[in-house]
């Protein structure tokens, strides 16, 4: 989503935030009458991260984020393709995956609505330190934006943070199962159970489907492609 963070000003960017969201997306609630959460994560549960239906769930996430990032969709069909490139120019790529997360942890029974929290907000981090140590300064030390992600019992589920790769020291693979890696600030609104249905419906009824059709076909499309990940790697 849309670059925000121009200094250490909280304040500032809390506003941003809050009149973004409230403009441009969909909410529950108003955010100016609540404080951020600070998300940390934790480890995700040993019998959900070895389930296969996660597994397939997370390579597809993956999938999806570097195929309308890099503009290869030989694996993704024209539905799925049409939804990733309206989402990413609308700047709510992080929306539109972890909304889809979120219906096909639903869907897979992997988690449910007592325990599974979509959220909006933003992240915030410094930069690498090759960026803050130039003389001249191109960007901001401190790096930040609008942001969506889920969680699960606590864990945090994050696959779109990887737009951070370059700017970020993720200390191993750039994305988030589980903790937020130390140095990277999560700060967001736990939205009502209402809110990823009512993006998923809008999701669905622009590509001329029910809901329960939709999360259908993205939980055959993410088999598809988890099943072909696998027999590439065992090649």
């Amino acid at each position: 989503m849309e670059f925000v963070m121009h200094s250490e000003d909280n304040d500032r960017t809390k506003d941003k935030i809050v009149e973004t969201f409230l403009d441009r997306w969909i909410t529950g609630y108003d955010y100016r009458k609540a404080t951020p959460e600070s998300f940390k994560g934790k480890d995700i549960p040993a019998h959900i991260a070895n389930h296969p239906m996660f597994y397939a769930s997370i390579i597809y996430m993956e999938t999806l984020y570097k195929a309308v990032t890099y503009g290869d969709f030989d694996d993704i069909d024209q539905v799925v393709k049409d939804e990733l490139i309206s989402w990413e120019s609308k700047g709510g790529q992080c929306i539109y995956l972890s909304t889809l997360l979120y219906m096909l942890l639903l869907y897979h029974e992997l988690g449910t609505e007592n325990n599974l929290s979509y959220v909006q907000g933003y992240y915030i981090h410094l930069l690498r330190e090759e960026y803050r140590s130039l003389k001249v300064q191109i960007l901001p030390p401190v790096h930040g934006g609008l942001h969506a992600w889920i969680e699960l019992d606590g864990s945090v589920l994050d696959i779109s943070i990887r737009q951070e790769e370059d700017f970020f020291d993720f200390q191993g693979k750039p994305f988030i199962l589980g903790k937020v890696p130390e140095g990277l600030n999560l700060y967001g609104y736990r939205e009502v159970r209402k809110t990823p249905k009512s993006y998923a419906r809008n999701i669905a009824k622009g590509s001329g489907m029910k809901v329960e059709d939709w999360v259908q076909h993205h939980a055959s499309a993410s088999l598809r492609i988890a099943k072909k990940f696998l027999q590439g790697r065992m090649n």
